[in-house]
């Protein structure tokens, strides 16, 4: 067995992790899909958007991601996404989280922030080898903790 492989086969810890930052290409697609505007839905449009000429410019691509987070649901996706892919693609299992909600700008979403540990433990269930099922790819949470 190569090091690479076994390094990468290790359950991992992430101690300081953003939320909004963590987002992959493919979760600010998505994301700009539902709130068409100034960030591209293009991958490769999306790649070019993430090349940053300063730093200047990087706090323009940050608020421009951060924008695109308008609704309760856009929140659960961020966080369920970001989750499964630490989950699944990188073996996380742990993460500290850093939310920043005074960057929402809806207030509708506040009441939500208190959810990403129950996105967390939705992400890691475990998932067919064709990867997740149609049903757990839901933004509704299902956890147990959370039902009334």
């Amino acid at each position: 067995m190569r090091m690479s492989d076994f390094i990468s086969g290790l359950p991992k810890a992430e101690l300081h992790v953003h939320h909004v930052g963590s987002a992959s290409p493919r979760i600010v697609s998505e994301l700009a899909a539902r709130h068409p505007g100034t960030v591209p839905t293009d991958l490769e449009e999306l790649q070019r958007f993430y090349e940053f000429r300063d730093f200047a410019h990087f706090i323009e691509v940050y608020l421009a991601v951060v924008a695109l987070i308008r609704t309760p649901q856009d929140i659960g996706y961020l966080t369920y996404e970001v989750a499964r892919e630490m989950a699944v693609g990188q073996r996380l299992r742990y993460a500290e989280l850093t939310c920043t909600p005074y960057t929402c700008r809806t207030p509708s979403c506040w009441p939500t922030w208190p959810r990403p540990a129950c996105r967390w433990r939705c992400a890691r269930r475990p998932t067919s080898p064709r990867g997740p099922s149609r049903r757990s790819r839901s933004t509704r949470c299902r956890c147990s903790a959370t039902r009334a």
